[in-house]
């Protein structure tokens, strides 16, 4: 039996949270196609967050407000959504989706996935005014791949990148942009910072097949200080004594320097009763845990597992004006767009395994683990999984609003309505398909947590 869906909460916790960020993304989706519908004078029916039967009601016009039963999905029904033909005896009902014209009918579908590009772009304004903006930190190589041209050129882990091309380096971002500016078999120089001397390196990025991009071979990473951030409620850490602000010094013994440090010393050290020495207030404690593999975290390719002790490091943050923030939301919504994107590829591509994709219980794992350590955490999560339904709902698949488009698109070039019966069985078909595949996906993520294989091995 499943307690919870993340430690720290409750099962009937995780579950609100699962819900409600649900419910919110939902709410914003179908927002998008009720009020463009409504621009364009067509008819709507219903307007539902859920689906299946109908809990909760009200219809204080022609429209009717409804909550169903079921939380995953909902829907905006609208008069005419069939495309009833044009030219049969009874004309269509003027307010009609199938009535309007194909610029209305695209602007109605197209609205939904907006709407949850929108909700992301708030929420990072929101986080950017509230929490304040990642300030830029030492970029260090964590990682060189064997027989890259990294490795031939001297990169070493533990380097810190000081500037690529003579520009400031404050983010990991920083360095793949400037890969991928450089025109093709030209160096890129790259100014480091190996213990006290500085060193200067020329070096050209080499297209890689697998990724389709250039690249120079190495794993970078923002040089995060051993400080805590923030504690899951009920924790490991937290019931050990640690707080937010206590800047860890020995782990296990070691010195730590880094929180890539901490995190490797936990790691090693899972089902072992462990001391941590930190400093508190310019006083020194100390407190004893026993570090757990991570829920959510598969084992590396060699076997590896990764720790978990409910704690996060501090990210280093400076507040911004509002036109700052602003931008910085436009960048942040740009950035899953491409990591959606870039995963999409990936699945498609079959680079990635089962392990790595959620069904319904791993995303509400995912946000409960995140609300377990503060609102802020879970907004950024809900902004990124807003933009996944963005995108997927724009793949050209029936049922979802890109297979509707599709059908516009077809519409729009033959000069009449796709037949209705095509429709029905294609989305009857589609809707088949994501049947199937949400319970391949529950199924998946139930194989994380039972103590047997459901798929076997």
């Amino acid at each position: 039996m499943i307690d919870s869906l993340s430690p720290g909460l409750s099962f009937i916790q995780s579950a609100l949270v699962f819900i409600l960020s649900l419910g919110l993304m939902i709410f914003f989706h179908e927002l998008g196609h009720f009020l463009v519908a409504k621009w364009n004078d067509v008819h709507v029916l219903t307007f539902s967050i859920g689906m299946g039967r109908k809990i909760w009601r009200w219809k204080p016009g022609e429209t009717e407000y409804t909550l169903s039963a079921i939380p995953f999905g909902g829907y905006v029904k609208m008069a005419g959504e069939s495309y009833e033909a044009r030219d049969a005896d009874a004309p269509p009902d003027p307010r009609s989706f199938a009535a309007k014209g194909l610029r209305a009918r695209a602007a109605i579908v197209l609205a939904g996935p907006a709407m949850n590009l929108v909700l992301a772009l708030v929420i990072h304004f929101a986080l950017a005014v509230w929490v304040g903006v990642e300030a830029p930190r030492p970029v260090g190589i964590y990682a060189v791949s064997p027989g890259s041209v990294a490795e031939e050129v001297g990169l070493q882990v533990g380097d810190r990148i000081l500037r690529m091309n003579g520009k400031e380096v404050g983010f990991p971002r920083d360095v793949v942009e400037a890969v991928l500016a450089t025109p093709a078999g030209e160096p890129v120089r790259m100014t480091l910072a190996r213990g006290e001397q500085e060193i200067e390196l020329d070096v050209v990025p080499r297209y890689d097949e697998a990724s389709g991009r250039p690249l120079i071979g190495i794993g970078t990473e923002g040089l995060q200080e051993p400080v805590v951030g923030a504690l899951k409620e009920h924790g490991i850490a937290e019931q050990a004594g640690l707080r937010p602000g206590d800047r860890l010094l020995r782990v296990d013994g070691d010195v730590v320097k880094q929180w890539r440090d901490v995190q490797q010393k936990l790691d090693a050290a899972i089902g072992r009763r462990i001391e941590i020495e930190a400093e508190r207030d310019g006083k020194r404690i100390v407190v004893h845990l026993t570090p757990e593999p991570h829920h959510l975290v598969e084992e590396g390719p060699d076997g590896e597992r990764y720790a978990d002790v409910g704690m996060i490091f501090r990210d280093p943050m400076e507040h911004v004006g509002l036109f700052e923030a602003g931008r910085t939301a436009l960048a942040e919504t740009r950035l899953d767009v491409i990591y959606m994107l870039n995963s999409l590829a990936q699945i498609a591509a079959r680079k990635v395994g089962r392990e790595s994709v959620a069904g319904p219980v791993g995303i509400a794992s995912v946000l409960a683990e995140s609300y377990a350590y503060g609102l802020d955490h879970l907004l950024r999560l809900i902004a990124l999984i807003s933009v996944n339904l963005a995108v997927v709902n724009l793949l050209p698949f029936p049922v979802l609003d890109g297979g509707q488009l599709v059908f516009i698109g077809i519409e729009a070039v033959a000069r009449r309505p796709v037949s209705e019966r095509v429709m029905i069985t294609a989305n009857q078909i589609g809707l088949v398909v994501l049947l199937l595949l949400f319970v391949f996906l529950t199924l998946n993520d139930l194989d994380r947590v039972l103590p047997f294989s459901i798929f076997g091995g």
